[in-house]
């Protein structure tokens, strides 16, 4: 005798349907073998006590837990659930409505009230090799699509509607574990190959001494029809330390694999951590198999050879290449510019050169999206300066005075690349 039918007939309230009538009923086949051993004479307490213990192990009527019904040859489906309950079976895969393609597992179904009034009814279905899936659905349209949860196989990468998400995805990280450590940051994605994906993620970055952590949101498509990156983009959440210039470049390494490089090549960190999380990827290279190989995150002390795009997120007093005859007015006051939060700021005095020639060139990633045009201070006695930024970073004096032309006071946000 299986004692669990016992115990599903008993509350047959949580599926109360004709064929699950039958199916439970039919466990009472075997129960006449276990009360034969009764007698006419035996009292009530005796008749209780066979029930609640049918097999002598403690799992009749009195067994702690819920019991697991065979039921592997039949649909559990909303519309059996005619009231609230819970109900616990064992599944052929191909009898349960989640994608499992294992031959047993599990489905445990949920009813919170006895119509859809309270709500849907919900099942969590556990499938073979670590597979589990959640559906819900109503009494009257029955199950909706299922969702993966988790994939021992996958490893943790699931997929809902075609894309793929996980927390912290397989060899997503590295601790430096000592200070003074140098190099970028480099990210080489999952089978180091060009696939055609559409991903996102988030990498955070903690600097133990120098009070500098900081996270970046990346994205791209790694384009398989020319092995490059496509529509890459960088946001900077946090303030890198001071003298840092925080570069992002998207390319490829030696072996021409997709590669993702963060900081510079002569970058120092002090016991330096790196994770990266919350990957979200779709399109044709979207595939569990592909996207649960490991990442790797490592520093390299040089450069990605092949650069496909470089965004500047953040500049820490950049000295440039002076033109036009302009030079620096004093060392006390050297020109220079910076980034920090997407905003670029001049600095320093210039003086000596030429009215309307460009003093110097602002890189991509650091220019105005629009002409600018800024007044500042100039020598004394002499008219107001005026000084403009052009879409192509040319910075040049347009009014004022070569003897000094002051640069401090000049910001604009930096035109998205």
């Amino acid at each position: 005798m299986n004692p669990h039918y016992m115990r599903r007939l008993v509350r047959l309230q949580t599926h109360e349907t004709m064929a699950e009538f039958d199916r439970v009923a039919a466990g009472f086949d075997g129960i006449s073998t276990e009360l034969d051993a009764l007698t006419a004479d035996s009292t009530p307490a005796a008749i209780l006590a066979k029930l609640l213990t049918v097999d002598g192990a403690g799992s009749g009527l009195a067994a702690d837990g819920l019991d697991v019904m065979d039921d592997r040859d039949n649909t559990t489906v909303p519309a059996d659930m005619v009231n609230r309950g819970i109900v616990a079976d064992f599944k052929r895969a191909a009898y349960t409505p989640g994608t499992d393609t294992h031959t047993y597992g599990g489905q445990l179904t949920f009813a919170p009230w006895q119509d859809d009034s309270g709500g849907d009814v919900h099942a969590l279905l556990f499938g073979g090799n670590g597979k589990f899936e959640r559906v819900h659905g109503t009494r009257a349209g029955g199950w909706g699509p299922a969702i993966e949860l988790a994939d021992t196989a996958n490893r943790g990468i699931v997929k809902e509607s075609g894309v793929l998400s996980t927390g912290v995805p397989p060899g997503g990280v590295y601790s430096g574990g000592t200070s003074a450590m140098s190099g970028g940051i480099v990210l080489s994605v999952p089978g180091a190959t060009w696939n055609s994906t559409m991903l996102a993620i988030q990498v955070d970055v903690y600097d133990f001494k120098q009070n500098g952590s900081f996270s970046i949101m990346l994205a791209g498509y790694n384009y398989a029809g020319t092995s490059a990156w496509l529509n890459t983009s960088a946001q900077l959440s946090g303030r890198p330390k001071v003298g840092r210039n925080l570069r992002v470049r998207f390319g490829t390494n030696g072996s021409g694999e997709p590669v993702i490089q963060i900081g510079e090549a002569g970058d120092t960190w002090d016991f330096p951590i790196v994770r990266v999380r919350d990957l979200m990827c779709g399109w044709l290279g979207a595939t569990q198999s592909a996207w649960k190989q490991p990442w790797s995150v490592a520093l390299s002390a040089t450069t990605i050879p092949t650069v496909h795009k470089t965004h500047i997120l953040n500049l820490d007093l950049v000295v440039p290449t002076l033109t036009g005859g302009w030079s620096i007015f004093s060392a006390l006051y050297p020109p220079s510019y910076s980034l920090i939060d997407g905003i670029v700021y001049l600095h320093g005095v210039i003086s000596g050169g030429t009215i309307s020639s460009a003093a110097f060139t602002l890189p991509a990633g650091c220019r105005p999206a629009q002409t600018a045009g800024f007044s500042t201070a100039v020598a004394i006695g002499t008219n107001e300066g005026f000084i403009q930024v052009s879409p192509a970073g040319t910075v040049t004096p347009l009014a004022g005075s070569t003897t000094y032309m002051a640069l401090d006071g000049v910001s604009f946000p930096a035109a998205r690349l």
